[in-house]
């Protein structure tokens, strides 16, 4: 054949010169799920699922405490309610030793220091008048000091 009897290729298939013969096509590939690469497939697919329903058990299971803080939180609206349950869940999650000393601006700090993005410092006067001065807050640090335990409950590293 020369260069000028050359066929392109998107129609070759049905002009192909008569010295070749005739074009031959392998039989049709049946799909089936027989193969054992199906298998292997099925089994990783179930392993995934349950493991990730075992992660999503134990997560639950794990933020027990947070879901009753906030509960409680929910049931009380008085500020001293907010830093009883604080406390309460700062006790359980890092011990008696490290957290029933804890009082004032150290206290503040530390739930600063152990939540993300809570701001209990900067309610700092209000909160000692509080506690230690038993005076009442305003509506808007209330709800501050609110929002900051829902924040700091919600984000505690354990």
């Amino acid at each position: 054949m020369t260069q000028q009897e050359t066929i392109p290729d998107s129609i070759a298939a049905g002009q192909l010169p008569p010295e070749l013969g005739v074009l031959y096509e392998p039989e049709l590939v049946r799909f089936s799920f027989d193969a054992p690469g199906w298998k292997i497939l099925g089994v990783l697919l179930l392993l995934a699922a349950l493991l990730t329903l075992y992660a999503g058990i134990k997560r639950y299971i794990k933020n027990a405490d947070r879901r009753k803080a906030l509960r409680q939180l929910k049931q009380n609206d008085s500020p001293m309610s907010v830093f009883v349950v604080l406390k309460q869940v700062a006790m359980q999650n890092y011990g008696r030793e490290t957290t029933a000393m804890l009082y004032g601006k150290k206290w503040l700090a530390f739930l600063d220091r152990t939540g993300k993005d809570v701001h209990f410092t900067d309610l700092e006067d209000e909160v000692l008048k509080l506690i230690y001065k038993n005076q009442d807050v305003s509506g808007e640090t209330s709800m501050k000091l609110r929002q900051n335990a829902i924040k700091w409950i919600n984000t505690y590293a354990r």
